[in-house]
């Protein structure tokens, strides 16, 4: 039964994204993402905790042009995902 569950694979994941036009062509946008917590191997000796990830964005939009100027994970905090589910040699990536 312990080879029947899938791993690598979170069973809640969640995501939000939002943006909001300023005016005079700016906007701001923000999205966030969830994972739960999951075991990296078939064996289950190793879980990789679950991880809440915050990016954000500014634009500027002019007649035919659009800017985006992105910032990804914007904490900076160190997150682990299992490197694919049931294969692979490393289990983990950071």
């Amino acid at each position: 039964a312990q080879y029947m569950d899938r791993t690598g694979t979170p069973n809640t994941q969640l995501g939000y994204t939002a943006t909001y036009q300023i005016g005079k062509g700016f906007g701001v946008l923000a999205n966030g993402q969830y994972f739960s917590s999951v075991w990296s191997d078939r064996l289950k000796t190793i879980r990789a905790p679950s991880a809440t990830i915050w990016n954000t964005g500014v634009t500027w939009d002019s007649g035919q042009w659009h800017l985006k100027l992105n910032g990804y994970n914007i904490f900076d905090r160190r997150y682990f995902r299992a490197r694919s589910a049931d294969t692979g040699l490393g289990v983990i990536s950071a």
